[in-house]
């Protein structure tokens, strides 16, 4: 846990939405770099690159939420299989 006690302040954990609030004083920037270790884990859940140096934000995601580099393009509604 790197020393961090507390509860970080995620956007909306009811509906499974783990990204950190801008206003998040708990997580934000208090991880720990990763990249020489594991150089896979240079990205977040998202796709969001974290820093290749300095502190990462504990958790999954390094940016907030909606900030997905690429999203993902919507599922077709009217799929017909021949």
């Amino acid at each position: 846990t790197n020393g961090v006690t507390g509860v970080p302040n995620y956007v909306n954990p009811g509906a499974v939405d783990f990204h950190l609030t801008s206003g998040d004083t708990i997580a934000k920037g208090a991880g720990v770099n990763l990249t020489s270790t594991y150089p896979f884990l240079k990205a977040d859940k998202d796709g969001v690159k974290r820093p290749l140096i300095g502190p990462w934000n504990i958790g999954a995601y390094e940016g907030a939420s909606g900030s997905r580099p690429n999203p993902m393009p919507a599922a077709p509604l009217n799929l017909n299989v021949k």
